[in-house]
């Protein structure tokens, strides 16, 4: 979240795309770090000392690099944001479009639009989180070698980092509804394939499908928050919908041990969140950009 609050202080043209390219780190160091420390760290030291060594790489590298490296607003080095509309008021070309007035968290919270994103979010990280979490101990379950497990992450990390930049790159482009359409039917056609997975050709196809829409969590809610909320309350709104995404997202693993220890399979769980997944696709798409309310007290109802 912070580093989207800055990435929308510093750009007003191109927001979507500056946000997935920031964010394909996450799937770069996936694809980089799961089997280093999977078939590097873990086995050699153990996970409590591969944490350990994980946290101090992290203490080292970004405390510097934060402090040192980030200005919270252009305007703190005499800058302005890239694609600034200027004195005149005229968007510059290709100007991410946003409501006319922002919503504060409070009146975003009453809007069924906020409801809509942030439950279908959760439905989304409880289904793809179930399925991640997991992973290994479906796959192998299925008469994959641990090894093929680990390389699956690492493909998953590299489709993610692709997904992210194309989400964002999309959204620049596309209402972001549609992009966030499309990564729950990915997810959920990665859970059927997961779940039929026999092959090595399905199990490709499942990471990278699975890659592909996981990776459109970060772009795809700055810009819907953006979008449909307006930037001047950016960080407190699209943390609320990240608190609702997450609660999703630690529900699903849960869900499916107790499915796998109560059914002796994981099948059945993930079909389920799979057509829950898809179900939200049409569900997402129907959403409109919601009523604001005016200094002066009228309602006015923002296009589209």
């Amino acid at each position: 979240i912070p580093v989207g609050v800055v990435i929308t202080r510093w750009f007003h043209r191109l927001r979507g795309t500056m946000q997935g390219l920031a964010f394909t780190g996450i799937g770069v160091g996936g694809l980089v770090f799961a089997p280093l420390i999977g078939n590097g760290l873990v086995p050699r030291f153990g996970w409590r000392t591969t944490y350990l060594i994980m946290a101090f790489l992290l203490l080292a590298i970004m405390i510097p690099l934060v402090w040192f490296g980030f200005w919270n607003r252009p305007e703190d080095k005499g800058l302005r944001p890239f694609g600034w509309a200027g004195a005149d008021g005229a968007a510059a070309p290709g100007f991410s479009a946003e409501p006319a007035g922002d919503f504060d968290l409070r009146h975003a919270l009453g809007t069924g639009t906020f409801w809509i994103i942030a439950l279908t979010f959760a439905v989304y990280g409880m289904a793809f989180n179930a399925g991640f979490q997991n992973q290994v101990s479906i796959l192998t379950g299925h008469g994959f070698h641990a090894a093929d497990a680990v390389g699956a992450i690492g493909l998953i990390g590299l489709c993610s980092a692709f997904g992210k930049f194309f989400f964002g790159y999309f959204c620049d482009r596309v209402n972001p509804k549609y992009g966030a359409g499309l990564s729950y039917a990915l997810v959920g056609l990665s859970l059927i394939c997961m779940s039929q997975a026999r092959t090595p050709l399905l199990l490709w196809v499942y990471a990278g499908l699975m890659g592909l829409g996981q990776g459109a969590w970060a772009p795809i809610s700055a810009m819907l928050a953006l979008s449909y909320f307006g930037a001047r309350h950016y960080g407190a709104i699209v943390g609320a919908i990240h608190l609702i995404f997450m609660l999703g997202e630690s529900v699903g693993p849960l869900a499916a041990g107790f499915a796998f220890d109560y059914t002796g399979s994981y099948r059945q769980v993930l079909l389920a969140l799979a057509v829950i997944c898809l179900f939200s696709v049409p569900v997402i798409v129907m959403i409109r950009k919601p009523w604001i309310t005016s200094r002066q007290g009228s309602l006015v109802k923002q296009p589209g």
